[in-house]
C-alpha cells in the first residue's frame, strides 16, 4: 500500500512537472514574440490580428490530432510506423483516380508504398479563414481535403485551365481545377474527398488563385519533387498518365 502510494505521488509530481515545463516555454514563447513586436514598434492594429492568430493556432492544436502531435508515435519501430503511414494515408491518396489504379495493383503498390516510406506525405491542420497558399506562389504540393472545407479563389479573373496549362508548359504560370462554384463570393468549395493542386505533380508551375479555409480543417499534403523521384524510379510508365492529364487539360 505504501509502495503504491509512493508510485501515485510520484507520477503526480511528474506530470506535474511536466506541465509546469510546458506552460513555462508557452510562456516564453509569448513574451518572445510580445517583445520582438514591441522593438519594431508594430502597430497596435496588426499586433491585435497578430494575437488573435497565434490564440487560433493554439485553439487548433487542441481540436485536431496529427501524426506530428503525438509523441509516442515517434517511438514506434520503423516498421510499424510504415504501417501505421499507410492504412492512414493510402485511403486518402486512392480517393485520385491514378493512385486508387496504382494502389491496387500488385505489380506497382511498391511505388504507393515508397510514397510513405520516404515520407512525401504529410498532415496539416487549418483554422477557419487561415490560408493554404496563395497567389504567386510556386506550386510544390498536391492536396488532399480530408476534413473540413476549403475556399479556392482565382486571381486576376476568370482563367482557362487550357490556355493555362499551355502557358505552364512554356514557364509560365497555371491553375488548379475549379471544382464546386460558390456564387456567393465567386470562390469554389473543396470538401472531403476534394483535391488542389494535381497540376505540381507533372508541371512546374505558380499559384494564380488562393486557397483558405472556409472551416477548420485537416489537410493532406504530397509533395511533388518526391513524388516525382519516386515515379521515376518505381513507376516510369506515370509518364503515360502525365500525357493523358495534359490532353484532358
Amino acid at each position: 500500500s505504501l509502495v503504491l502510494s509512493s508510485f501515485v505521488v510520484g507520477s503526480v509530481v511528474t506530470g506535474m512537472s511536466r506541465l509546469e515545463i510546458l506552460l513555462r516555454a508557452h510562456r516564453e514563447e509569448e513574451e518572445h514574440l510580445r517583445d520582438y513586436l514591441s522593438r519594431h514598434k508594430v502597430s497596435w492594429p496588426l499586433r491585435n490580428k497578430i494575437w488573435v492568430f497565434v490564440f487560433k493556432i493554439q485553439k487548433v492544436a487542441k481540436k485536431h490530432v496529427l501524426e506530428s502531435n503525438v509523441e509516442l508515435i515517434k517511438r514506434l519501430p520503423k516498421a510499424m510506423l510504415f504501417e501505421l503511414r499507410v492504412e492512414v494515408y493510402i485511403p486518402i491518396l486512392t480517393m485520385h483516380p491514378f493512385f486508387g489504379t496504382y494502389a491496387v495493383s500488385s505489380a506497382d503498390k511498391y511505388a504507393m508504398h515508397t510514397l510513405v516510406e520516404k515520407f512525401a506525405i504529410s498532415e496539416l491542420a487549418l483554422d477557419a479563414e487561415c490560408e493554404l497558399f496563395i497567389m504567386g506562389e510556386p506550386g510544390q504540393f498536391m492536396h488532399f481535403v480530408v476534413s473540413g472545407q476549403l475556399r479556392y479563389r482565382m486571381g486576376g479573373g476568370s482563367v482557362v485551365f487550357r490556355e493555362a496549362m499551355r502557358a505552364s508548359i512554356a514557364g509560365r504560370r497555371s491553375i488548379v481545377v475549379p471544382i464546386d462554384a460558390d456564387a456567393a463570393d465567386d470562390a469554389h468549395v473543396c470538401g472531403p474527398g476534394d483535391w488542389l493542386s494535381e497540376a505540381c505533380l507533372w508541371l512546374k508551375w505558380t499559384h494564380t488563385g488562393s486557397a483558405e479555409a472556409k472551416s477548420n480543417c485537416e489537410i493532406a499534403s504530397l509533395h511533388a519533387e518526391k513524388f516525382q523521384q519516386v515515379m521515376h524510379q518505381f513507376l516510369p510508365q506515370a509518364y503515360r498518365y502525365a500525357h493523358l492529364f495534359l490532353e484532358y487539360a
